[in-house]
């Protein structure tokens, strides 16, 4: 079984160089970008974001002859110390997607201007449940809202989502669609 893990560096010089790289998470969808944001107010609190992938055993080598059953959801973690440590893993209540392939979408975390709300955006694809998904944690990545559906579009491959807190609080998510258009939504507080 493969197994993709996500890993970080650091530069405190402009990126003329790096330290060595350190694993963080593992299990990450080899084909969707990763995203990391940094608590306003506090450098040292990170949260991370990954489409994680759990391999069902003698599937993950032939995606044309096996059926498609690697369940890809979204997970987070966050951590305390400037990213070296991001403890365990939690789900942001996503939705189970059985997939053999490269979905290629990528989520995004992000912070309110107080720090004091974290909004997650993603994208599924299982059968049920495709569209585009919100939902927030107010208690720091443990527990997240139920998902709110944004659109039944589905997001064109290579599209990852861009999102983000206005300064009146309201959470502003956007996306390629299939058919070459760009959509935006927003979620106010109420």
């Amino acid at each position: 079984m493969a197994v993709m893990l996500v890993a970080l560096q650091e530069s405190d010089d402009d990126a003329k160089s790096f330290t060595p790289s350190w694993v963080v998470k593992g299990n990450a969808c080899q084909c969707c970008r990763p995203a990391l944001a940094q608590r306003p107010g506090d450098p040292n609190t990170l949260a991370l974001v990954w489409r994680d992938v759990e391999f069902k055993p003698g599937t993950q080598n032939h995606p044309m002859v096996y059926a498609k059953t690697d369940d890809r959801r979204i997970k987070i973690a966050v951590s305390h110390d400037g990213g070296h440590d991001f403890g365990a893993a939690a789900s942001v209540n996503d939705f189970d997607w059985y997939l053999q392939a490269c979905p290629t979408i990528g989520p995004s975390i992000f912070y309110d201007p107080t720090g004091r709300r974290m909004g997650v955006a993603w994208f599924n694809g299982s059968a049920d449940y495709t569209g585009v998904y919100y939902a927030e944690s107010t208690d720091g990545g443990v527990t997240f809202s139920a998902p709110a559906k944004l659109t039944d579009d589905i997001v064109a491959e290579g599209f990852d989502l861009v999102a983000g807190f206005d300064s009146g609080g309201n959470a502003w998510v956007g996306w390629g669609a299939a058919g070459e258009h760009l959509q935006l939504a927003t979620i106010t507080r109420s």
